[in-house]
């Protein structure tokens, strides 16, 4: 999922992040993502129920939980919210 993002390609973000029909991400949008240092703690998965998930991440030093959603067995990001310090 980082390197998803960092790819800096539609293709790659599409990897990672759930969108609705065809939808698609700005370009200037997918090069401001791709220059974000996202670090994803694995340890801290935890499934809601058989679609839907929680992450801990950092990015560029600050802390957000992730929620995810699973698309055709992968697990992909959907929403984010910043952790108050």
């Amino acid at each position: 999922m980082e390197e998803a993002l960092a790819g800096g390609t539609q293709e790659q973000l599409s990897a990672a992040i759930a969108l609705p029909g065809n939808a698609t991400v700005a370009p200037q949008a997918v090069a401001d993502l791709a220059k974000m240092s996202l670090k994803i703690d694995e340890r801290t998965f935890q499934t809601v129920d058989a679609r839907s998930a929680s992450v801990s991440a950092t990015v560029d030093g600050t802390a957000w939980t992730v929620f995810l959603l699973k698309v055709e067995d992968v697990w992909k990001i959907t929403d984010a919210v910043e952790v108050a310090p």
